[in-house]
């Protein structure tokens, strides 16, 4: 890829999410999802058009927010755009700049105000959970442990609203554009509530924050995955990251993903290997284990011992029947 081509693409990110990343592997994911999502509505004529283009209709939708459904669908017509219905193109737009998909039924709705109805909401009776419920996540609750220990399975989403999604059980869905959410970044005019923002990059930076799991943060990163180091600040008092009733958006999802691994056994040796919850289950296991090693090996040596102690018994026997002559001078 040439020098330009990278320049150009570095600059469509800026233009679009207003944030300065320099090294390629943070940028893969934005540009990722940018491809891809003009593939999705390539049915609408998306992919003849230029970036610039793509630009400047984020640009529009972004200066007018604030606005309603109809009000905004009319700039968009009035602005000449040659493809598409305006209500598409405000769906690609939304997807692109925010990561979200909300519904855009209710033409009277100011677009801001849609887009904060399709995220998670705020929940206030956290702060006091049922008596049965779980109010404290496990001390050892990070992203290596979930997937070491209980075989669950972290993957990417460009979906903000499917952020700590858990399907099936053991599969995780973390939002994976966290600079696009960052406080430092440039894009000042996110339509989310603070709290809402601050609380989806605490739970991020509850996943990978401690220092001895960085490396696989960054080993995620370097895959193209993931754009996950602007929500590791370590600013976070450890004694929060547990507790339940800090987290007003993320409860519910935090403590089924919680409750999933509580519940989950070992199935493989490399999660018996690393799941030591119940040390003495763990104990068991690898004692079992060893003891049935040694003495298939122990057996499998004496075998081989016995088989060698015939052959050898089955060639002097013949020998003795058959003597060799002794050879004449």
């Amino acid at each position: 890829m040439t020098g330009s081509k990278i320049e150009q693409e570095k600059q469509l990110i800026d233009n679009i999410w207003k944030i300065k990343l320099e090294r390629r592997y943070q940028q893969w994911p934005y540009l990722r999802h940018f491809y891809q999502l003009r593939d999705d509505f390539a049915h609408r004529g998306l992919h003849a058009w230029t970036e610039s283009q793509i630009v400047e209709l984020v640009k529009l939708v972004r200066d007018n927010q604030t606005d309603d459904l109809a009000t905004i669908e009319q700039k968009i017509t009035a602005r000449g755009f040659p493809v598409g219905t305006a209500i598409d193109l405000l769906k690609f737009v939304l997807q692109l700049w925010l990561f979200v998909e909300p519904d855009l039924k209710d033409k009277t709705v100011a677009v801001d105000a849609a887009i904060k109805l399709g995220l998670p909401q705020k929940n206030m009776t956290i702060a006091q959970p049922a008596t049965s419920e779980m109010k404290f996540l496990p001390r050892s609750f990070c992203e290596k442990n979930l997937t070491r220990k209980s075989g669950m399975r972290i993957e990417p989403t460009d979906q903000l609203c499917y952020h700590l999604r858990l399907i099936d059980g053991y599969r995780i869905q973390v939002f994976c554009h966290t600079s696009a959410l960052s406080p430092t970044s440039g894009n000042t005019t996110l339509p989310f509530p603070a709290d809402f923002v601050e609380e989806t990059l605490r739970t991020i930076e509850l996943l990978y924050y401690p220092s001895k799991y960085r490396r696989r943060m960054h080993r995620k990163a370097h895959w193209g995955r993931m754009d996950l180091e602007s929500a590791i600040r370590g600013r976070v008092e450890e004694d929060d990251w547990y507790d339940l009733s800090k987290y007003v958006y993320y409860a519910p999802r935090l403590r089924e993903i919680a409750e999933s691994y509580n519940r989950s056994q070992p199935s493989s040796i490399k999660q018996w290997w690393f799941d030591r919850r119940d040390r003495f289950q763990w104990a068991a296991f690898w004692t079992a284990l060893f003891v049935f090693v040694f003495t298939w090996i122990f057996g499998l040596s004496s075998m081989v011992t016995g088989i060698m102690q015939v052959g050898l018994s089955q060639k002097a026997l013949i020998a003795a029947r058959n003597p060799v002559p002794p050879s004449r001078a």
